[in-house]
Order: structure tokens, then sequence, then C-alpha cells
């Protein structure tokens, strides 16, 4: 993944001073400081953040159960919530889900809002599963064991309204603007870029990339590659346009 870095017409350092406040920056992670990153009081301030707006859950209902319904009434469409607790409240709209003889593919539209700054990021993903059976020695039990385990990949993530995703890429993007107006997008190939010593939990690529700091490390790394890439990966970058000022 790129370094982060950006030209004179538009202006990201407010997501470097954010994930700055949150994360140490410049730190080599090695396995006998585990913990040592966790007591700066960044990731004490974060994990509070995360405890009292997704963990406590009456304070999570009150605050996003509106927010998803709202979605739901601007898009048509079922809004899911995503597992897993990191700084961002996730969700996605489930489009399509076919399947066949050697599995089953699925369409969704996905979106992050952030919880650390007034940021939010939008995609869709393609994906597929299947069945592949699996056969091992259960220790003490000389019989194998042999079961059907799932196998998932994602073949192409669409980081712009693009082709069949289009309108409802633009609904959902309107809707989220609605109930957050001073919230930006972040471009998806920013999001893509890496913070030297940036360590994130849970992220597999190390520094890890914005998009990880800011939202959430689900999306692998392998399906950032160009070839998989579907649409603007600059798509957002307006907002983040440096005015002019008439002279």
């Amino acid at each position: 993944m790129p370094d982060f870095h950006f030209y004179n017409q538009h202006n990201y350092w407010p997501l470097y001073t954010t994930i700055q406040q949150y994360y140490p920056l410049g730190l080599h992670h090695t396995p006998d400081r585990s913990g040592f990153a966790e007591s700066y009081p960044g990731q004490i301030a974060l994990e509070q953040i995360i405890s009292e707006r997704l963990s406590d859950y009456p304070a999570f209902r009150r605050r996003w159960k509106p927010f998803q319904e709202h979605l739901r009434e601007q898009t048509k469409k079922p809004v899911h919530q995503e597992e897993g607790v990191y700084p961002s409240y996730q969700g996605y709209i489930p489009i399509r889900k076919r399947a066949a003889n050697i599995g089953t593919h699925r369409k969704t539209l996905h979106f992050a809002i952030s919880l650390l700054g007034p940021y939010f990021t939008i995609y869709a993903l393609d994906t597929s599963s299947v069945e592949l059976s699996e056969t091992w020695h259960l220790m003490g039990n000389p019989a194998p064991k042999t079961t059907l385990l799932p196998h998932e990949a994602i073949h192409a993530v669409t980081v712009s309204p693009y082709e069949e995703y289009t309108e409802l890429f633009h609904t959902l993007e309107a809707a989220i603007l609605g109930w957050f107006p001073e919230y930006r997008l972040v471009p998806f190939s920013i999001g893509c870029m890496s913070l030297a010593g940036l360590i994130v939990e849970g992220c597999k690529t190390q520094p890890a990339p914005i998009h990880a700091a800011l939202f959430h490390p689900n999306i692998p790394t392998q399906a950032l590659s160009t070839p998989q890439c579907r649409g603007d990966q600059w798509y957002g970058s307006s907002r983040w346009r440096i005015a002019v000022s008439a002279s």
C-alpha cells in the first residue's frame, strides 16, 4: 500500500491529525512490547468512545437505531448492522444473493461512520463462498473426521457510484449526508494509504492503512489491488479540495 501523501489542491491533514490523536505513530511493533501502545492516552480515549457508543447497548440503540431506520426509509432497502467492535458504526445493504451448484454469489453495499471524526466510507463487495470438505484427526480418536467448511473470496470492490451500484450508492451517500451533513466521504485511495508506525489491532497489514484506523480492518489487503477495484478510487475528493479565494 502507498504511504500517505496528497497534492496541494487538497487538504487531507484532518485525517492525519485525527489518527494521531488516538493512535501512537512511528512505533515499531514487536511481540515483547504488547500492551505498550495500549497505554497511549489516545488509545485509552478510543476504547472509552467505543465502550460508550457501541458496547453500551441502550446508548447504542438511542444513537444508531434511528439512523438505521433513516437509511431504510431513504434507500427502500433492508439495512443490516455489521458485526465487530471497531471505531465506527458499520452496516450493509444486501443487493443480491445467488446460489449455484458450486457456491453462492453475493452483492452487498457497505458503509461505515467513524466515531473518531466527521468521516464515512461507502463501498460495494462482490463475494462468493463455497463449501469444501476438510479431513483431520482428532486427538485421542483414531478415526478421521470429514466435514464441509466454508471458504470465501472477494472478487471485486466497487469504490464509487459505478455500473450496477450507481443509483443505490448515490442514494446511500445522500442519506448519510442528510443525517450527518458535516461529514465527508474518505476517497478509497486515501483510505488505502498507510501511515508509518500505525498499528491497528486486528489489522494484518503493518503499518496499517487509514481505513483501518478510522473505520475497521475488515477489507483484506489483497482486495485493495487495482485489478479488483472498480470505479473512481478518488471519488469524494471534491469535498477535500482547498477553496481558492478570489483575489
